[in-house]
């Protein structure tokens, strides 16, 4: 495939693995993302651009890429490149923000194959904290290698065998909707053919690359840096501001509270009419401000814990922090 079909997002973590990908003409930023909190920003780029390419596909009268790329082919207009998210290794992100990295994947995958965005993720580590239920739901395609025991065979592919293999490429494969699991040999790629394909690769495509992911990711920084620099005064603890959305997330999270109702992302969404990437950006950004406790007896469920009271000194607190 050229850069004009195919993309790449390369997310790296352990900074040893896609390191030799730098530079292809096929990455969509010019550079592997290794740090954990600007892949989660990737991440939610990558959730808004979903949405973005639905909404686009929707209004053009096209179900999916593959008819809208059909109509560009024969029109001669500029293709929509297919956008394949790489993470190795996911634990590392998952450790950062479990919850945040969960909806994020979710978001992605729901319309992702229709909007030409895919995912990759690769783990060391397949316990259940890494591989959860959620994440299981989202990508049902998947891959084991040899492991330890068969409790880390049942967690990747809902049932046992990967921990007989042989090791160097043997694998056990699970494809969406085949009725059983598939053994296949992996063939072995070594790291000086791998260069030579990257070069080659390198040598024969123009290389240009999107600003959009990276500019997105790089606004994040510099907002948090004038943040810090401003020293806000809302009282949430770390400086930073709450906005007008928050609010009205907490004040909705308080009438849950007091009908004996939790807060969740969905709430959010259905009640607030927010999209689900926005809807799923306030709750992590009541969890980080500290304004969440678990139910002790449904760890899933999530009440807001600041009364009405201290909403509205925040909501006074803002609004002078506002005029200043």
């Amino acid at each position: 495939a050229t850069p004009d079909e195919l993309r790449f997002v390369f997310i790296d973590p352990k900074r040893v693995e896609l390191s030799v990908y730098k530079g292809i003409p096929h990455m969509l930023m010019d550079e592997v993302i290794y740090d954990s909190n600007k892949a989660i920003r990737a991440l939610t780029w990558l959730n808004d651009e979903v949405y973005r390419r639905m909404d686009y596909l929707s209004a053009a009268g096209f179900k999916n890429i593959n008819e809208n790329n059909e109509y560009c082919k024969k029109s001669g207009m500029k293709l929509m490149p297919r956008i394949v998210v790489i993470v190795d290794e996911f634990a590392d992100l998952m450790s950062t923000g479990k919850k945040l990295v969960e909806a994020k994947i979710n978001g992605i995958a729901r319309l992702a194959r229709a909007a030409g965005i895919y995912l990759v993720i690769a783990t060391q580590r397949p316990s259940v904290d890494v591989i959860s239920g959620t994440i299981k739901n989202n990508l049902p395609s998947r891959i084991a290698f040899k492991v330890a025991d068969q409790a880390s065979s049942k967690t990747i592919l809902d049932a046992g065998g990967a921990e007989k293999l042989l090791g160097r490429g043997d694998m056990l494969y699970l494809q969406n909707g085949a009725a059983g699991i598939t053994r296949i040999q992996g063939a072995y790629v070594s790291n000086e053919e791998t260069v030579r394909i990257v070069n080659y690769i390198k040598e024969n495509n123009e290389c240009y690359y999107e600003s959009n992911i990276k500019d997105a990711i790089n606004a994040e920084d510099e907002a948090e840096k004038a943040k810090e620099s401003s020293g806000g005064s809302n009282k949430d603890g770390e400086g930073n501001y709450i906005s007008k959305d928050l609010l009205d997330v907490l004040q909705l999270a308080i009438d849950l509270r007091e009908k004996n109702k939790s807060i969740s992302t969905s709430a959010i969404q259905s009640m607030l009419q927010m999209g689900y990437p926005k809807a799923s950006r306030m709750f992590a950004m009541l969890d980080k401000y500290g304004f969440l406790e678990t139910d002790p007896r449904d760890p899933k469920k999530h009440y807001v814990n600041i009364s009405r009271e201290d909403l509205e000194k925040l909501i006074s607190e803002n609004s002078q922090s506002k005029d200043d």
